[in-house]
């Protein structure tokens, strides 16, 4: 249990390792295109001016999605083990009849 805890603990830090520089990454190409709008003057400006932010999210998601994939599998709490469980009177006298019916 120990060792899940620990791997759990490691992946939740690496997670919010992913999810800080990739809100890095977004309120960068937010501030860049704000910056950015207002010395564009022309349409066509204006346009480039989203297109490469929105460059810059998908590139953003991207990294991020990959490195997601690149951490696997979440691990894997332990399982508890089987109990046996006990066969009631019942029980046993159907298992024999069963047993006795197949001889």
């Amino acid at each position: 249990m120990d060792a899940f805890n620990q791997a759990m603990q490691l992946r939740d830090q690496q997670m919010r390792e992913i999810n800080q520089s990739f809100y890095l990454a977004i309120n960068k190409a937010n501030q860049d295109a704000r910056s950015a709008m207002q010395i564009a003057s022309k349409p066509e400006q204006k346009i480039s001016v989203i297109t490469v932010k929105k460059g810059a999210v998908a590139a953003a998601i991207y990294a991020r999605e990959s490195a997601i994939i690149a951490l696997g599998q979440p691990p894997i709490p332990p399982i508890d083990p089987m109990r046996v469980q006990k066969n009631s009177a019942k029980q046993k006298e159907r298992q024999e009849k069963r047993e006795k019916q197949f001889r």
